[in-house]
């Protein structure tokens, strides 16, 4: 196997490489693994290259096809896609770059979260990838096995998986919730209740209140119950429906029921809610 550590010259900047056969997973593998010195010119393009090259960018910033690249970013070039980057001249970059090869590379990149659909995104462990670089580019020692380049890899592409996941995570919580609001806002003349809107979002019913309740403070039921009191008070003073109409065109089928529900919630009656507000809106009319 080939396993060695050297030093190439970019843009008179000195380079430390590893190249060798570093296998991460089934038919994926590393075969260049590098880091730059600071405020290195590099820069390549336009043009492609035939494997998946992962840049972390550690200091300073440039642009990776008209996208800015700063610290705490990669980019990922993808084979045969035609790419551009290149530091900026007033704050050059350092990066760390991993060359893969293999069948499985594109799955494996994008189970770690890599894959993003600008071939740039946010890497949150920079401090944790330079305490890393200690050990993949040790001064002064012998150049490290295969199996310990793949270990420290690996370890960098993890943080980035559990950052992936947790972001991945509240985005579709954050769906589930947009999507049981629609709903709600939709269908609450319906009469629905927080388990229909559990099935609608295809959640476990106590999971979804719970969440949903650490949301909005609120419980699904009392949304509900303040979004019928909203709607029923504005029927009221802008329609000629009666209670058992209004009832009914907010979910809750019993007028006698509703008018409990009302008078607990609001402290008057419909009937006296809209006399009241009544006399109010004329009295707000008059003074114009």
């Amino acid at each position: 196997m080939l396993d060695f550590f050297c030093s190439l010259n970019y843009n008179c900047v000195m380079s430390k490489v590893h190249f060798g056969i570093y296998p991460l997973e089934k038919d994926c593998y590393i075969v260049e693994i590098g880091k730059s010195e600071e405020n290195d010119a590099n820069c390549w393009g336009p043009g492609i290259r035939d494997r998946y090259m992962l840049h972390f960018c550690l200091s300073g910033e440039g642009t990776f096809n008209g996208q800015k690249v700063t610290a705490n970013n990669y980019f990922l070039v993808t084979p045969f896609t035609k790419i551009t980057y290149k530091p900026n001249p007033n704050n050059k970059w350092q990066y760390l770059w991993i060359i893969m090869g293999g069948e499985n590379c594109k799955s494996l990149l994008k189970e770690y979260g890599f894959i993003t659909e600008t071939g740039v995104g946010v890497y949150n462990y920079n401090n944790k990838l330079k305490q890393l670089m200690n050990f993949i580019f040790p001064e002064n020692t012998p150049p490290m096995s295969s199996d310990n380049i793949t270990y420290w890899v690996k370890m960098i592409f993890s943080y980035n998986q559990t950052e992936s996941k947790t972001y991945s995570h509240r985005n579709i919580k954050k769906k589930h919730l947009e999507d049981a609001v629609h709903f709600i806002n939709l269908k609450y003349h319906s009469g629905i209740t927080p388990s229909d809107v559990a099935n609608h979002v295809k959640l476990d019913e106590k999971y979804l209140c719970s969440i949903f309740k650490e949301k909005y403070g609120v419980s699904i039921q009392q949304y509900l119950n303040s979004l019928r009191i909203e709607k029923s008070k504005h029927l009221l003073l802008n329609s000629n429906l009666n209670i058992s109409e209004i009832a009914y065109s907010v979910g809750i089928e019993d007028p006698l029921y509703f008018s409990r529900f009302f008078r607990k919630t609001v402290g008057e009656s419909p009937k006296f809610f809209k006399k009241n507000n009544a006399k109010n809106q004329e009295n707000d009319n008059d003074g114009k």
